[in-house]
């Protein structure tokens, strides 16, 4: 981060009443809101900024850490004092007033910008450190970032200031800023798309395996009648079959002999010819139902494919966050596409089955979405009685727009509680007391 322009962001900074909140949505990404700019402070250690973006940004979880909660505590509605820079260093302070319900605290909100120990300190008006978004132990730094402990002044760096100072109005600040935000997008961008592709590559050749390893129907059918056939001819010999026979020669219907071998470890040839047929209706069942199974892996194959295309074509690395395939335990794949969004869960379902079993599963209070008037995947946000702010909503409803298998124009997405979508059949549905969101695609 350049100093002359975080002295001119300093400056805007203090020309404004309030900071309405602050919070984080990456692990070194925070959102500062004030009353008409929304600001993101990249704390990413060597490669720090500040940058505004195009479209809001949401983050994929909630934290919930001490310098979280001590954020939400102090920096919402908050009154800044003033803003600062720390002499030649890259360090933004910002003075603040929190008003409380029985008195006012005075506190500082420390960014720095300082390549390796790049930091945000929140200390209160004796310069005693309150929380940090990185504690720095004496071992790492003689500059040491301890809960309870006086912060030291960081040393002034000695050197001739080469870069031109510039001082721009507020348009100019905010032209910089973009073109801060848009030259390192795209390097991070292609990278974290090239992770994510790479994963659902790997997801989308175990489904082709799974389908290739699939038995034919005429196979399976014709096995279940071989089996048939010969648990019927075994029926009409049982009395010249011995006890424990693994194999007989036996004649078949024509007068014929045939071969015929029994299920392994049977004791009597009845229990053989029952065993036979119960195998052949399991088989005449299973090609009944090939089709199916064809059909459900074919559409998770098409979903994530679709999901491809979707991520190759956004621009805001947040939502890539979201979207990331996140670890799951190896005993238990998960039933649908999860995301997370905002620290919520949202399920999605690939497949008319997986769209018929979240519907079932989804609790009275969660909240359903459906693209309307469009065959698409059912998608439901596990919130049960808990408020879910719009911006997750909207999220939600962009990304179930962006995956499905969609030509581009206008669509509409409406959002429900689960109680009022009834099921008719499968998974096709009623519903009301809907809301909308409309997108553009």
């Amino acid at each position: 981060m350049k100093l002359w322009l975080l002295k001119n962001i300093a400056r805007f900074l203090s020309s404004q009443e309030m900071i309405h909140n602050i919070k984080r949505i990456d692990d070194n990404l925070l959102k500062v809101e004030l009353k008409e700019k929304i600001f993101y402070f990249d704390m990413t250690k060597g490669n720090s900024g500040i940058f505004l973006a195009s479209n809001p940004l949401i983050g994929a979880k909630k934290y919930s850490a001490p310098f979280d909660v001590f954020l939400s505590k102090f920096c919402t509605r908050a009154k800044i004092i003033s803003a600062n820079i720390d002499g030649n260093n890259r360090i933004l302070k910002l003075e603040c007033d929190q008003n409380g319900t029985y008195k006012n605290t005075r506190f500082i909100i420390e960014f720095e910008f300082t390549g390796k120990h790049t930091n945000v300190i929140l200390l209160d008006e004796k310069n005693i450190i309150l929380e940090a978004l990185r504690h720095i132990n004496s071992d790492r730094s003689s500059r040491e970032v301890r809960v309870g402990e006086f912060l030291k002044p960081l040393d002034q760096r000695d050197f001739m200031l080469t870069e031109d100072i510039k001082d721009l109005s507020d348009e100019e600040l905010f032209a910089e800023l973009r073109d801060f935000y848009s030259q390192n997008l795209n390097k991070k961008l292609k990278i974290k798309k090239e992770i994510i592709t790479t994963q659902i590559l790997k997801k989308i050749k175990k489904l082709e395996l799974l389908l290739h390893e699939l038995p034919k129907e005429d196979e399976l059918y014709q096995k279940a009648q071989t089996l048939s056939h010969n648990a019927t001819i075994l029926l009409a010999n049982l009395r010249e079959i011995k006890n424990f026979a693994s194999k007989v020669r036996v004649k078949d219907f024509s007068g014929s002999y045939v071969d015929i071998a029994l299920p392994k470890e049977i004791r009597t040839p009845q229990e053989g010819v029952n065993i036979m047929f119960k195998e052949a209706k399991k088989l005449t069942k299973k090609a009944k139902n090939t089709h199916i199974q064809v059909q459900n892996l074919s559409d998770k194959i098409d979903f994530l494919r679709q999901e491809d295309v979707y991520i190759q074509n956004i621009q805001n690395l947040q939502d890539l966050v979201i979207l990331e395939p996140k670890k799951q335990n190896r005993k238990s794949s998960p039933k649908y596409e999860i995301i997370f969004i905002e620290g919520v869960k949202v399920s999605i379902g690939r497949n008319k089955a997986e769209n018929q079993s979240l519907l079932k599963e989804a609790k009275a209070d969660d909240i359903w979405l459906h693209i309307r008037d469009v065959p698409s995947s059912h998608m439901i946000i596990h919130c049960g009685k808990g408020k879910v702010y719009d911006e997750v909503i909207h999220k939600a409803g962009e990304i179930l727009v962006g995956i499905n298998s969609i030509q581009t124009g206008n669509f509409s997405v409406d959002y429900t509680r689960r109680r009022f979508v009834k099921i008719i059949e499968g998974s096709n549905v009623i519903y009301a007391k809907h809301q909308t969101f409309h997108y553009k695609k």
